[in-house]
């Protein structure tokens, strides 16, 4: 989260970037997804069939934020992943085997539950890990 800001309209990033006389290639514009609750799903796949996962949910105390400058609340772990996000996820493993793990958020401003994938690690995630 360092050097990290949340603008709010184009005309605020447009001000940003004149104060602090930034060059386009000095910066990297992200969507933000709002929305307390992320996830962390580790998977077990053998050619892109999932044999695995556990999911651990992190509850936070914004809606709006970048971490690490917000507070956890709440976390939990599941091994009951949802039908629908373990298709998103099937989509990108095909072929695939190993171990991964998907962090993501929920798009709850729309309809259904529609994934938004943060980032897809070849790993054990650190979640798992500590």
């Amino acid at each position: 989260g360092k050097n990290v800001l949340i603008v709010r309209s184009a005309q605020e990033a447009t001000r940003i970037m004149a104060e602090g006389d930034l060059k386009p290639s000095d910066w990297l514009m992200q969507e933000l997804i709002p929305g307390a609750f992320e996830y962390a799903v580790s998977l077990l796949v053998e050619r892109g069939e999932i044999l695995d996962c556990i999911c651990t949910e992190y509850e936070y105390d914004q809606e709006v934020y970048v971490w690490p400058s917000v507070n956890e609340v709440g976390r939990r772990s599941y091994d009951d992943v949802s039908a629908e996000h373990l298709a998103v996820m099937r989509a990108f493993l095909q072929e695939y085997s190993g171990i991964c793990n998907f962090n993501y958020k929920v798009r709850t401003n729309e309809p259904g539950d529609r994934l938004c994938v943060f980032e897809i690690n070849t790993r054990v995630g650190a979640d798992l890990a500590c």
